[in-house]
């Protein structure tokens, strides 16, 4: 019996020797994995840091950029008025002009109409007295 008791102590003793050895390469694995993980996530954080840096450097020019379109903007929106205007004064030129052509045509006509009853009077007359 004592030997039956020493063989299952043995044999108990193998497969907790086993089951540690097992447990012990799954830890392994696990912290390698583990490891893995947090090299991944600190290579994407160095990525991302550097991205964040070269954007802060950029920060300053487009700020500068947008200066620069927007004083343009300004200008273009400056002449742009300017042209309007222009453009207003000389519509108002052009119809001013075209009333002006309107009373000229009118007066025309009129003079005309006096003209040919002057000269229809002055032919009347001429036949009258001859």
């Amino acid at each position: 019996m004592n030997e039956d008791l020493k063989n299952r102590l043995i044999l108990i003793l193998g497969i907790l020797a086993i089951i540690f050895f097992l447990s012990t390469i799954h830890s392994c694995l696990g912290a390698k994995r583990q490891r893995h993980l947090v090299n991944q996530e600190r290579a994407s954080r160095m990525t991302l840091e550097e991205e964040k840096l070269s954007f802060t450097k950029e920060i300053p020019e487009l700020k500068q950029a947008l200066a620069k379109i927007r004083e343009e903007f300004n200008q273009e929106k400056i002449q742009h008025q300017l042209t309007v205007d222009k453009l207003n004064q000389l519509i108002s030129e052009n119809k001013t002009l075209k009333e002006d052509l309107e009373k000229t045509k009118r007066l025309k006509e009129k003079l005309e109409e006096d003209l040919k009853e002057s000269l229809l009077k002055e032919t009347a007359e001429v036949a009258q007295e001859k």
